[in-house]
């Protein structure tokens, strides 16, 4: 029967070398952080865009090894020559305004960060009110459908050009 002093011993030794691994995969050698880079992976999400008043774009960055809800990030970018308002509302399973920009003047832009555990799997719908004849504020007839995704992160970028 071993010791009280090489148990001890041999109990050290084991947290000294997982202490070591620990230290490693934080400054990540160069074979673990290729595993990582190839790991998380960029994909666009499907867009149903209406009306050409948008340029957007809509990114999910996501690693399927971890399936976590990361951010939901939005971008707003106004060239439309008008004040906007723009509105990033879920159609599905409810309907709610999720983030909404107030008046934007031209050239101005707005950017939010949430977090994506609160709107997974939601169908989100994208518009833009702004004056439009006798100064009556319209949706311009464009609009943008998708659904997020239940994990990862999702960087959505827009520019109002109408």
């Amino acid at each position: 029967m071993p010791s009280d002093e090489a148990q001890l011993l041999e109990a050290l030794n084991d947290i000294a070398e997982l202490t070591r691994q620990a230290v490693e995969g934080r400054r990540g050698s160069t074979a673990s952080g290729r595993a990582r880079s190839r790991a998380l992976q960029t994909d666009p999400i499907n867009l149903d865009i209406r009306g050409n008043i948008f340029e957007i774009t809509a990114e999910w960055s996501h690693d399927e090894s971890n399936r976590t809800p990361g951010s939901l990030s939005i971008d707003v970018a106004n060239g439309s020559g008008r004040w906007i308002d723009f509105i990033f509302e879920s159609v599905y399973p409810q309907s709610s305004i999720i983030w909404q920009t107030g008046h934007l003047a031209n050239g101005e832009s707005s950017q939010t960060s949430l977090q994506l555990v609160y709107h997974i799997g939601k169908a989100i719908h994208i518009k833009r009110w702004r004056p439009g004849v006798f100064d009556i504020p319209g949706d311009g007839g464009g609009e943008v459908y998708f659904e997020l995704p239940y994990y990862g992160d999702v960087a959505i970028r827009v520019s109002v050009t109408g």
